[in-house]
C-alpha cells in the first residue's frame, strides 16, 4: 500500500465514518515528500536498476581508453573541436571515436550518450582549473 493510501485511510480512521477533506498545508507536505522519498523502493526496481547499470558498466569496459576519454569529455560538454585541441588529435578523428562509441552503446546521437551517462561523474577527465 502507498504512503498516501495508508494516511488517507488512518485519517479516515481517526476522523470516523465518511469520507472527509484535507487540506495540505507546505509544511505537511513537505514532510510528507521527505517520508515518501526515505521508502525502500520495491525490490524490482532496485533490481532493474542494478542490471541498467551493470550493463551501462559492461558497455563501458568495452570501449577502448580512446573512446573512454572522448566519450568523457563529450558528456562534460565538449565539443568535437574542443577535444581534438585538447587532445592534438583530427577532429574527424574525434568523429570517428564518437561514433564508435555511439555504436557500442547503439545510440543515434551525443544527446543520448549524454542522456544515458547524465549521472556518471566525469569530472576527473576534465581539465585541471587554471
Amino acid at each position: 500500500m502507498e504512503l498516501w493510501d495508508r494516511l488517507v485511510t488512518l485519517f479516515q480512521i481517526m476522523r470516523g465514518s465518511g469520507l472527509q477533506r484535507y487540506e495540505l498545508t507546505g509544511r505537511l507536505q513537505t514532510v510528507l515528500l521527505e517520508r515518501a522519498n526515505r521508502e525502500p523502493p520495491p525490490v524490482e526496481e532496485i533490481q532493474e536498476q542494478l542490471e541498467s547499470a551493470n550493463k551501462l558498466k559492461q558497455l563501458w569496459d568495452g570501449l577502448s581508453d580512446r573512446e573512454k576519454e572522448i566519450t568523457a569529455l563529450t558528456c562534460l560538454g565538449y565539443t568535437n573541436r574542443q577535444i581534438a585541441a585538447k587532445l592534438r588529435i583530427a577532429v574527424n578523428t574525434v568523429k570517428g571515436y564518437v561514433k564508435q562509441a555511439l555504436a557500442k552503446y547503439q545510440l543515434h546521437s551525443k544527446a543520448e550518450l549524454r542522456n544515458l551517462l547524465e549521472e556518471w561523474d566525469f569530472s576527473d577527465w576534465a581539465p585541471p582549473a587554471q
